[in-house]
């Protein structure tokens, strides 16, 4: 076969594909369900974009979902409060509009970094020797974060940390308040990292009995958005073991 041969046979081919999407196109009827194979046939021809058109479309997808919007490569609308990107591209599945796991405080490796019970301890162990009136060089080995060497100590004790505590007036009283007040901050806090806790187990559990569901009427494949190849399969898994978890706490 020659070039113009294969040229016109090139061509020909071109010519078939447009009538075979011509015929998609005249074919379409959204009384029928609509699979994703079909959805996928659909946007290879120019109802790809078109906004309106794949909107609609996406809507006879997921009649239950709200706020559809176009998108170069992609449909999204919501459901039950979470957004869902229907890909217009030749991926097939769906990716849902993750957020970052919350973690139990008890934990939550960021809530410990924040919240580590040494300064607590530390506090509770000073104030123990005051009260039990224990001589200055016990009380300089606790207060002695630098290491200081022994011979050291003596002079660091006197010339800094006794006119340091003088001048902001600590004494037991000072020691007792501040250590009222991290209590405090830390309960203050645990209390927020576990409020957001709930409200995040509360939100993933109505996505997996209500939306997931759904999905898996159009499509096996899910995705958080943005991500493919099933990388993003740790993120739902992590975050039912976080609901298994507090269902075993709710016990």
């Amino acid at each position: 076969m020659n070039s113009l041969e294969e040229s016109i046979q090139e061509q020909i081919e071109i010519i078939k594909q447009e009538q075979d999407r011509l015929s998609l196109l005249q074919s379409l009827n959204l009384d029928s369900p609509v699979n994703e194979d079909y959805f996928h046939q659909l946007c290879e021809t120019p109802l790809r974009y078109n906004k309106n058109a794949m909107c609609e479309i996406a809507n006879h997808i997921f009649p239950m979902a709200s706020n559809f919007e176009w998108h170069p490569n992609a449909v999204s609308c919501e459901i039950e409060g979470f957004k869902i990107f229907i890909p217009t591209s030749r991926c097939y599945g769906v990716q849902v509009d993750t957020d970052y796991i919350v973690y139990h405080p008890d934990e939550s490796t960021s809530f410990k970094y924040w919240y580590e019970d040494k300064d607590i301890e530390w506090l509770q162990k000073y104030i123990a020797l005051i009260d039990t009136k224990a001589g200055w060089y016990e009380k300089a080995q606790l207060r002695n974060n630098h290491y200081y060497k022994k011979w050291i100590l003596p002079f660091w004790w006197i010339f800094k940390i006794l006119p340091k505590d003088k001048k902001e007036n600590r004494d037991r009283n000072w020691y007792s308040d501040k250590l009222d007040e991290m209590l405090k901050n830390k309960q203050s806090a645990y209390d927020s990292q576990l409020e957001k806790y709930n409200q995040f187990i509360e939100k993933w559990k109505v996505y997996f009995d209500k939306v997931l569901p759904v999905l898996k009427q159009y499509t096996d494949d899910i995705y958080e958005y943005e991500q493919k190849n099933g990388c993003c399969t740790k993120f739902f898994e992590k975050v039912q073991e976080e609901i298994q978890k507090s269902n075993l706490t709710a016990i």
